[in-house]
């Protein structure tokens, strides 16, 4: 009977953790997050999968500007910046969205909102 409430409790806590999964994120599949790291000339993960209206966060690590520029002008792209962290909210209507930053050539990542 111990083991078994055991089992369901470290079920239970699993399906509570939050909303960061981490994983190998290297064939672009979208990870469930709303933080995004900005280091290497990367945004990392790349692909992230939010929730209707959800606020994602950008972190820059590196010593040198970054900026979050959406091809979609519903989002309100996130102005060149080199610390620190800046939001932008998503679209409450559900699809992929691809951004880059426009100061590094190759740097891209997309937001697919469920």
């Amino acid at each position: 009977m111990h083991i078994r409430w055991l089992v369901l409790m470290c079920v239970a806590a699993a399906a509570c953790g939050g909303d960061t999964v981490t994983g190998d994120n290297s064939n672009n599949t979208p990870t469930a997050t709303t933080s995004v790291t900005m280091s290497s000339k990367l945004f990392q993960p790349a692909a992230i999968l939010v929730s209707k209206g959800a606020t994602v966060t950008w972190t820059n690590q590196d010593n040198f500007p970054h900026n979050v520029t959406f091809s979609n002008a519903s989002i309100v792209s996130i102005a060149n910046f080199s610390t620190g962290s800046k939001t932008a909210v998503m679209p409450t209507i559900a699809g992929t969205y691809s951004y880059q930053c426009t100061i590094h050539p190759g740097m891209n990542g997309t937001v697919t909102v469920q």
